[in-house]
């Protein structure tokens, strides 16, 4: 009798353990499963929301009736809400930057972190034209450091054209201005409180008047008109191709990360993270 009561109480401490195994492998499987689906779920809603914003800004890009653009155009932060999904993102013009892909290698060399072999070799590469900047990572003479510093500068998603009113000094820089140049080019932009990206913000209102609105605004040495002849063929007064840089909350934590290349028709590349 005491044999039969022993051997049952080994038989039930036995199967205590073995449902208590089984009960933890079910409650991993079951938590494992409910994250994938809240994974799911976030990802689902973050691609609806930001795909609804792409939606949105290409609308905005086809009725802007405007023939150039201004620095305060494309200033600050925007949120957007979408049921669960936060969205802030902010919006850079492509055209303001150097397109790699395009410019000749005099141009290239003086971008910052720039040497003259490394122009050489982006525009001796067989890869060329570049569909991604960080294709440039496969050039021997290009690391990350390197990247990191041209990356905000150079675009291969632009019509190759360099937008007066949203370039940055870098670029003007690049295309051959002297100091004083650009300080009168920023300064014109700047409009009465001296300040870009603020509303009283002037533009260069057409690629034929941006010599004369300059002399106009201030006087130009013989040289700096000469820059300015030079390098008219590169500028333009309005973007045409847009970076979306935007973070996505779903639920208030945040989701995914995006880096989208739009233009009115169509998007050119979608990065996500």
């Amino acid at each position: 009798m005491v044999r039969n009561k022993a051997s049952i109480l080994v038989v039930s401490i036995w199967m205590m353990v073995i449902f208590s195994i089984f009960a933890t492998g079910l409650s991993r499987i079951c938590v494992s499963q409910i994250n994938v689906a809240k994974r799911i779920n976030a990802s689902s809603l973050s691609f609806s929301a930001i795909f609804g914003v792409c939606n949105l800004i290409r609308w905005e890009i086809a009725e802007d009736t405007s023939s150039y653009d201004t620095l305060y155009k494309f200033s600050g932060k925007i949120t957007k809400e979408f049921d669960a999904a936060n969205i802030v993102y902010t919006l850079i013009n492509e055209e303001s930057k150097i397109n790699i892909n395009t410019v000749p290698q005099a141009i290239i060399k003086d971008l910052p972190g720039i040497s003259d072999d490394i122009a050489v070799d982006i525009t001796t590469s067989a890869l060329r034209p570049f569909n991604a900047k960080e294709e440039l990572l496969l050039l021997e003479s290009i690391d990350e450091e390197v990247l990191s510093q041209i990356s905000p500068f150079i675009t291969v998603k632009s019509n190759g054209q360099i937008n007066i009113n949203t370039a940055s000094e870098e670029v003007f820089e690049s295309l051959g201005f002297d100091s004083g140049l650009i300080n009168t080019i920023v300064s014109f932009r700047s409009g009465p409180d001296g300040v870009e990206a603020t509303a009283d913000d002037q533009a260069f209102k057409r690629k034929e008047a941006i010599i004369e609105s300059l002399r106009e605004f201030r006087s130009l040495s013989d040289a700096q008109q000469q820059q300015l002849a030079l390098a008219l063929g590169w500028l333009s007064v309005r973007g045409e191709n847009f970076l979306l840089s935007a973070k996505v909350e779903v639920l208030g934590k945040e989701a995914y990360r995006y880096d989208i290349i739009i233009n009115k028709e169509k998007i050119l590349r979608w990065k996500e993270e």
